[in-house]
């Protein structure tokens, strides 16, 4: 069976620009289709929902090059005499990419799982193995590191370009929301992450639960920047607060990945 999936991924020219309008009926779509085609919009993806009182959810994603006449279209979208209310946003350096199964992505292979499945792998390993912090850790970590160089084939990634993708990242793979305070001089910043998956999922805990994150956030850091950044979490959901912290900043000389073996020897 062929499946197509859509993945956001960071790219420098593209932009994805989102609609979600409110219209009357189902038979206003073809109307505002035809308008988008006019437009030259490069259409990716479209959904209808039905609605309280006959009344319809569209929703439009589709790709641009530049960002300068979309707020024009949706202002005259909203004018339509179907269209009763309408929202719509921009995710910078992002587009779609389809896929037929085996699910591939950046020519790797890919899978689709629930939180609950990863959870229980860190649980076990949590419960069976000494330093297991620092082994998921480790795990993140290398995660990191490919998933930066998986991006990098797609778009050049930098210091301008870091904060989006990671923060994009998260959000579209359903990890959690990410505000990042980073200052690219000193190589020091702090990372709050709302909804992580992790803690939503593993439940309470009286220790920050979320190392493989950490690592995962020194990896993607030290692959983009070239220098060894590491992160640890000095807040975390688990433990009762509202949101996880990390900390992430410059390590010491030497191979981060050897520092954090040698912790756990």
């Amino acid at each position: 069976m062929v499946r197509e999936l859509y993945l956001f991924f960071g790219d420098k020219n593209v932009h994805l620009v989102w609609l979600e309008l409110l219209i009357k009926n189902a038979d206003a779509k073809a109307g505002i289709s035809n308008f988008l085609a006019e437009h030259n919009l490069d259409l990716r993806f479209d959904c209808l929902v039905t609605m309280e009182q006959s009344q319809v959810k569209y929703v439009v994603y589709f790709q641009i090059d530049e960002i300068s006449n979309i707020e024009k279209v949706a202002n005259e979208l909203s004018t339509f005499d179907t269209v009763i209310d309408l929202k719509w946003g921009i995710s910078k350096n992002a587009s779609f990419q389809s896929y037929d199964f085996p699910l591939t992505f950046m020519g790797e292979r890919a899978i689709i799982t629930r939180a609950t499945t990863f959870v229980d792998i860190l649980k076990i390993i949590h419960e069976y193995t000494t330093q297991s912090n620092s082994l998921l850790f480790l795990s993140g970590l290398k995660g990191g590191k490919n998933a930066a160089k998986y991006f990098s084939k797609a778009t050049q990634l930098d210091k301008d370009n870091l904060i989006s993708t990671i923060t994009n990242l998260f959000l579209d793979a359903g990890w959690g929301k990410l505000e990042i305070d980073f200052d690219f001089d000193t190589l020091k910043g702090h990372i709050k992450v709302i909804d992580s998956f992790i803690a939503d999922t593993f439940g309470t805990t009286e220790l920050p639960i979320c190392s493989y994150i950490s690592g995962y956030f020194s990896g993607f850091f030290s692959q983009v920047l070239g220098v060894n950044m590491y992160a640890s979490e000095s807040v975390c959901k688990s433990t009762g607060n509202p949101h996880c912290e990390h900390n992430i900043y410059q390590a010491p000389h030497g191979n981060i990945e050897h520092l954090i073996r040698g912790e756990m020897t």
